[in-house]
């Protein structure tokens, strides 16, 4: 294409070879003006067609983006996010952990209710789904800057505090909770963890752990920050688990018998068997040192077995000397009454040993009852159609109507 002008008039002129025809050629004579007329239209045209398609790049780059942001967040909703309390969960906390700082004296605070399976047997499940979300806010609004709480799971909470968080304050938050059950009196029980420079959180939430199952072992309710002597005990009961199943082989546990007497008049009513255990290397233990170690465990149900067997073995010999025989009562833990044979193994030791079934009385806790009263009641009167005598030990603790 060239540009030239003729007569005052500005013209182009194109040229184009035919390729069929040698030598041939086709030229084109347009004015100027008409041909940039054209130009600015295919060039406008050209514009509004790239604006149009940046706009729907623009709107599909930002849906693209809205959608990925939007996925992302459920994500990590799913991933972080406790369903009941819509708190944090314990992997939210496992992941931030590296990024708090860990100033001596910050704490390590994890809290949970005393009985809460119970309160579910007796409140319902709904009550108690919002009585931990009702939690779960007062635990929010306890937080200060650069705090943290998360559920760890069910009813336990987890909350990483500042240096400087006092008994007073986790008292008040403890209290602002028990104060919100309108239908119940509530306690929780809170274990706390001073942190160490550099300690992980595995280390801290086990120490915690620990200061909360000493925390519970009165009455619940209560608060305790954990140091040197709950780790001994921590390692004693770790001791005392591992040495039982041998304890049961070596005849380590040994049946004592707490008499009974009648109150309206002079005169023997029987006894209640008892256990304790003879440890080699720590003496006689009471009960208190390990029965709730094995009700943690499970293995409190081999000790029923045995106590049953050791009970029945004394009165076997007592009825062969020709002396008088009372009744004789035995605990039976909650986890027993778990087996599907309770009263088929209750029989077969009885039934070895010939003793009459007057002679021995089998006591249930009243808590036992909560756990699946249905079945409780199918075993407790498949028991006494057995001819078991039965009674409730510790009547009244047990929150009865």
């Amino acid at each position: 294409m060239e540009e030239f002008s003729y007569g005052g008039t500005k013209y182009y002129i194109a040229s184009s070879a035919l390729s069929e025809l040698d030598n041939w050629y086709i030229n084109g004579v347009i004015p100027a003006d008409q041909a940039e007329k054209n130009m600015d239209r295919l060039l406008l045209a050209a514009a509004a067609a790239y604006i149009v398609l940046a706009m729907l790049f623009l709107a599909a780059f930002w849906v693209i983006c809205s959608n990925a942001e939007k996925n992302q967040a459920q994500i990590l909703h799913l991933a972080y996010v406790d369903e009941h309390t819509g708190l944090w969960n314990w992997p939210k906390m496992q992941k931030d952990w590296t990024e708090f700082e860990h100033l001596e004296g910050t704490l390590l605070v994890v809290l949970d209710f005393d009985e809460f399976s119970l309160m579910n047997t007796i409140l319902g499940r709904e009550y108690c789904d919002w009585l931990l979300r009702q939690a779960a806010q007062i635990f929010l609004e306890a937080l200060q800057k650069d705090e943290m709480v998360c559920c760890v799971r069910a009813d336990r909470f987890a909350m990483y505090l500042r240096k400087g968080a006092s008994e007073t304050r986790l008292q008040r938050i403890m209290q602002a909770v028990q104060a919100e059950s309108r239908r119940y009196p509530v306690q929780l029980s809170c274990g706390v963890c001073r942190l160490g420079i550099g300690q992980t959180l595995q280390s801290a939430y086990e120490e915690a752990v620990t200061a909360l199952k000493h925390a519970k072992r009165g009455k619940g309710g209560g608060l305790a920050i954990y140091n040197e002597q709950m780790w001994q005990e921590q390692r004693m009961d770790k001791r005392l688990a591992a040495d039982f199943s041998l304890a049961l082989e070596r005849h380590e546990l040994q049946l004592f018998l707490q008499a009974k007497h009648y109150l309206q008049h002079d005169g023997w009513a029987g006894s209640e068997a008892l256990v304790r255990w003879q440890h080699p290397e720590f003496g006689l233990l009471m009960p208190t040192k390990f029965i709730r170690i094995l009700e943690q465990n499970g293995d409190i149900s081999q000790l029923d077995q045995y106590m049953l067997e050791e009970t029945c073995k004394v009165i076997r010999s007592w009825l062969d000397d020709g002396k008088a025989v009372y009744p004789v009562s035995i605990n039976l833990s909650r986890a027993h009454f778990a087996r599907q044979d309770l009263v088929e193994s209750i029989q077969q030791i009885v039934g070895k040993y010939q003793i009459p079934l007057s002679l021995l009385e089998l006591e249930i806790t009243e808590s036992a009852f909560f756990q699946d009263e249905k079945l409780m009641l199918e075993k407790i009167f498949s028991l006494h159609e057995a001819g078991f005598r039965l009674s409730i030990d510790d009547f009244g603790t047990g929150y009865s109507s």
